[in-house]
């Protein structure tokens, strides 16, 4: 049985102790509700007057990747965190999971 992976990465910015515990709140969630085989990465970089942020989930059987960007990380995470519960959905009702 081999172990799921995950990682989460912040860099280049300065973030607030409760904006990183938000950040780290969704990315467990993402980890839950992914499939138990999934690779999971979320990566928050600075940009030159924004935020980017790339998640990566990748099973056997489906992979999704998505990056967005905006001003606010925990902003745009949440808006990751929509896109992510979309897709978890389709790939619920196409029985890929």
């Amino acid at each position: 049985m081999s172990m799921a992976k995950s990682n989460l990465m912040f860099s280049g910015l300065f973030i607030s102790l409760e904006q990183k515990h938000a950040i780290e709140l969704l990315f467990a969630a993402f980890q839950n509700k992914s499939p138990s085989d999934s690779s999971v990465s979320l990566q928050v970089v600075s940009g030159e007057c924004d935020v980017n942020c790339f998640l990566r989930i990748k099973s056997k059987v489906m992979n999704f990747e998505v990056s967005k960007k905006g001003t606010d990380p925990l902003t745009v995470v949440k808006l990751l965190s929509k896109l992510w519960q979309k897709e978890i959905s389709n790939w619920h009702k196409e029985r890929v999971i």
